[in-house]
């Protein structure tokens, strides 16, 4: 077994150079895990705003400034900000790609395998996505008010059974970049993970969906982190995170689970460090199968590996085990986040026969077309995969927009270093948490500098308070409900005040404790890294709307503040620096 490299460096290769389009291909990746209902309902209200400007793009004056919305693309006083977007096309994905290899989300409801979303509300079928999307213009919807009708009920459709582990990067990597999407992970006798087959509908849905030409713009809409685990990792055995009993633990906890190992004590301090590693290797250098020499020397004399190599049970809930990994465990099975700016902004990108070396350490070689930046794509297994042609898209045609856990006032257009500190630390990728706001902190325990436990329950403008947790996170941000909601008449997994669970929580009445009065978020710390890192092709919004007082229209841009108008006001702004220009005279 060998460590995985914790950030490898990776080329970005040039693309074509089309950076306007009128045609737009709309990518929503929704996390449909348990906790989402809410935020769903707010997205269906929301995105209805963006999908309009689109069609029908606001009235500006010479500054650019908005006057007004349009009327159906034409404007009385002022000019159109672009040109209307007839040809658009609109699709969702969620964040539950099960957990590949391991014992949890094996079922189809928690392993959609990043297929398109096709049906409404109860599973209904969505009559103008029959293709696995919505398409107006040619061909497809012609009238505005029905594509919002049809995308409202496909946002319907995500629900929240989903996989408590979300894949929130992934889903759309597997979607539209990997070359060769698997079929399957299986997991042989020696506890190796092997990516086997090819996902042909994958393929065929990436085919149909996205255009050569297009302005492509992905949404990902989470209130957790990421938590995708890479199944191939640690020599093949980065599944074993996912699992909820931590395969070869010799610490069984409550019900014969196993946990994690934890990890050396140079981890606390320098994770970075050559003395950072998991206690978890002492058997396989005991056998001598280790990483190295120094490393199981490392480990044999560290006196956590051999007084607690094992985390208790409250501390490795397998809801919450995606954080600090390096920290925590020594080791990280997660993509490194360079996978997904490669993915959005590179002509070349590994195919999954060269992205990891012999001993399972990611270090991707860029061998294989983008099917982003292709002007033509398979449709199946027995077509070629890898050697495409180039095609016109440049990155200007590429736009991440991320909705996910933190302060909303952390989160604006022109965000600066600093402001970047603020929200993810000032080196992440060095392991530098300096500067960070303590809500962004993934933390069980209480955060120093918060309102503590007991505080009231809106002790804190953000997010309440503090409280004592049966092992999840503490919250990046929280925002009430429309109306209380009564969890002990509700589907359980669709509420979060359920009888004997989270009662503490500030986001349950503090006098009947089965009320809930508010929504939560996690810190979202590696899609808004990933924002970050892709800097102008990138948009990053909280979750947590901002309170309103009401409906209130939004100088420049469709919509109000109410939801998520903010979120896609800033990313139609964006948009529109790469639609073509509106006809003179419109």
């Amino acid at each position: 077994m060998v460590e995985p490299t914790a950030s490898p460096s990776f080329i970005v290769t040039p693309t074509g150079t089309q950076t306007v389009s009128g045609k737009v291909d709309l990518l929503l990746m929704v996390d449909d895990s348990g906790s989402m209902g809410d935020k769903q309902e707010l997205l269906k209200k929301s995105l209805p705003a963006l999908v309009r400007r689109l069609v029908s793009p606001n009235c500006v004056d010479a500054s650019g400034t908005v006057i007004a919305p349009s009327n159906n693309g034409f404007c009385a006083t002022g000019h159109l900000e672009f040109a209307p977007v007839n040809d658009l096309h609109v699709g969702i994905v969620t964040s539950s790609l099960g957990t590949p290899g391991s014992d949890t989300c094996v079922q189809p409801l928690v392993d959609r395998k990043a297929h398109l979303v096709t049906t409404g509300p109860g599973g209904v079928p969505v009559a103008n996505a029959s293709a696995g999307f919505l398409s107006f213009g040619a061909g497809g919807v012609a009238d505005p008010t029905q594509l919002i009708d049809d995308v409202t009920a496909l946002v319907g459709g995500v629900g929240t059974r989903g996989c408590g582990l979300e894949a929130q990067l992934e889903a759309w990597y597997r979607f539209l970049v990997e070359p060769n999407p698997y079929d399957s992970v299986t997991v042989d006798a020696d506890g190796v993970a092997h990516r086997e087959g090819t996902d042909e509908t994958v393929l065929k849905q990436r085919h149909d969906f996205l255009r050569p030409d297009s302005l492509l713009s992905i949404v990902v809409v989470t209130d957790e982190d990421d938590s995708t685990v890479d199944p191939v990792s640690l020599g093949g055995r980065g599944w074993g995170f996912a699992n909820i009993s931590f395969p070869g633990s010799n610490a069984p906890q409550n019900g014969g689970r196993g946990t994690a190992p934890r990890a050396t004590s140079a981890c606390a301090a320098n994770p970075g460090a050559p003395e950072c590693t998991s206690c978890g290797f002492a058997a396989a250098c005991a056998n001598g199968s280790g990483p190295s020499a120094d490393l199981c020397a490392v480990v044999e004399n560290d006196p956590i590996c051999s007084t607690t190599p094992y985390y208790a049970d409250r501390d490795d809930s397998p809801d919450a085990r995606f954080f600090q990994m390096k920290r925590r465990f020594g080791v990280d099975p997660q993509f490194p986040l360079d996978r997904y700016v490669q993915g959005l902004l590179s002509a070349k990108v590994p195919s999954r026969e060269d992205d990891h070396d012999a001993d399972g350490r990611y270090t991707p070689t860029p061998s294989c077309d983008n099917p982003i930046f292709a002007p033509a794509l398979p449709t199946s297994a027995d077509q070629e995969l890898c050697h495409l042609t180039a095609g016109p898209r440049s990155q200007r045609l590429v736009v991440l927009s991320v909705m996910a856990g933190a302060p909303p006032d952390l989160l604006h257009p022109n965000m600066t270093a600093g402001d970047w500190a603020r929200v993810v630390g000032t080196d992440p990728a060095g392991y530098v948490l300096s500067g960070i706001d303590p809500h962004m902190l993934q933390s069980i325990d209480p955060r120093p500098g918060l309102p503590g436990p007991s505080s009231a329950n809106d002790a804190d403008p953000v997010h309440g308070r503090e409280w004592v947790t049966q092992g999840e996170l503490q919250y990046a941000c929280t925002f009430a409900l429309d109306a209380p909601r009564d969890c002990t008449t509700v589907i359980p997994d669709d509420c979060d005040c359920r009888l004997g669970t989270n009662a503490a929580s500030p986001i349950c009445d503090a006098t009947v404790h089965t009320l809930q009065v508010a929504a939560k978020a996690y810190p979202g710390v590696r899609p808004l890294r990933l924002a970050q890192l892709l800097g102008d092709n990138a948009v990053a919004s909280s979750i947590c709307p901002s309170p309103t007082t009401g409906p209130v229209t939004v100088p420049g841009g469709n919509g109000p503040t109410t939801g998520y108008g903010e979120a896609f006001r800033r990313l139609g702004n964006r948009m529109a620096m790469s639609l073509l220009p509106a006809p003179t005279g419109l």
